[in-house]
């Protein structure tokens, strides 16, 4: 999956979460959210590793969270 894939499935499984609230005992509901940071091997060099990879979709992710959380970084 290239990159704009990685982020367009990262986003309805982030939609989905803020849209289905959870319930909980005595009828309280508890909002969701995720922030994803989305990285794709087509952007690393051949040689570079999949540590590489994690890393940079690590990194997204701290960068979504100090936007405003909530959200998907590529």
């Amino acid at each position: 999956m290239d990159l704009a894939g990685a982020c367009m499935a990262a986003e309805r499984l982030r939609l989905g979460l803020e849209r289905s609230p959870v319930r909980l005992a005595g009828g309280f509901a508890v909002r969701i959210t995720a922030s994803f940071g989305v990285a794709s091997r087509d952007e690393l060099a051949t040689s570079e590793s999949g540590d590489v990879l994690v890393t940079l979709a690590d990194r997204r992710l701290y960068q979504a969270k100090a936007a405003g959380r909530n959200l998907v970084r590529p």
